[in-house]
């Protein structure tokens, strides 16, 4: 079995906004053929599909990714619900896809599992919101009672785990990126929440995300942490997962270049991180 993650198409968005390598305006429709080309059983959409949660940006979303008739988890990120209305529009919207499942959700597959959570933002007075303040610092958190989901669920079920989640819980050190100091880092108490998580469950082997743009890999004890760049910036990557009963093999790979796409930022050579192919979880 083969599961592909992407992170951060960004639909609807311009040359503004956050951004690490250069984006592919307006590329969704080029981004999606060339996925195409690459089959899975099970797609993972780890979030920021779309610019702003408005209407038309989560229906082109929709109208893009239902042909391609895969089943499809679709966390959420904080560009998606980037005011009230957007998680009932998301809702709305995804009954015109049948084969898309809205996390928070677990999906047991034969010899694995996903679970897939939507982060939640603490606003000004440190109150976890779903509806992320555009403008504002984007400090992921979770809900108690997703926490006590996940322990539940990985306390239950002993299958190898991945947990596909839209803010990573690690920062991109100096050693990737050259830079003085660490940068993108994670609110210490959602980093240690899932460290903890992750030691106290052997058997989840990977937490997968998107949101800083950048391909990132680090470790929590025997769980792989992996944060990608974002699908719609060069060199356009994507993760994938083979999953047989005796191994669980991580693979991350560029689309490549596309037809009338962006070039790459040489001042950023670092952000599709060091080269992951085989990689056993």
């Amino acid at each position: 079995m083969r599961i592909i993650f992407i992170t951060d198409l960004h639909i609807g968005a311009g040359p503004s906004g956050f951004h690490q390598q250069t984006r592919f305006i307006n590329g969704e429709s080029t981004i999606l053929t060339a996925l195409r080309q690459h089959t899975c059983d099970l797609l993972v959409l780890l979030g920021d599909q779309v610019e702003s949660g408005n209407a038309a940006s989560i229906s082109r979303c929709v109208d893009l990714f239902a042909p391609l008739d895969v089943p499809t988890i679709v966390c959420l990120g904080n560009h998606d619900v980037d005011h009230p209305p957007a998680f009932d529009r998301w809702q709305t919207a995804l009954r015109r896809w049948p084969q898309a499942t809205l996390a928070d959700a677990a999906i047991d597959l034969l010899d694995a599992r996903v679970l897939a959570l939507n982060n939640h933002w603490l606003d000004a007075l440190g109150t976890p919101r779903l509806y992320w303040q555009p403008g504002s610092n984007p400090i992921p958190t979770l809900l108690p009672q997703q926490r006590d989901w996940l322990h539940t669920q990985l306390t239950t079920h002993q299958k190898p785990t991945i947990l596909a989640i839209h803010a990573p819980p690690h920062a991109i050190p100096p050693s990737q990126t050259g830079l003085a100091k660490p940068i993108h880092e994670s609110p210490a108490a959602y980093t240690a929440e899932l460290a903890a998580l992750a030691k106290a469950h052997p058997h989840l082997r990977l937490i997968i995300s998107g949101h800083n743009h950048v391909c990132c890999p680090a470790k929590f004890h025997t769980c792989h942490v992996l944060s990608l760049s974002a699908i719609s910036e060069v060199p356009h990557q994507f993760a994938c997962i083979d999953i047989t009963p005796a191994a669980l093999t991580l693979t991350v790979q560029p689309l490549g270049q596309l037809p009338s796409g962006p070039t790459p930022n040489t001042q950023k050579p670092w952000v599709p991180g060091p080269s992951l192919h085989n990689l056993t979880l």
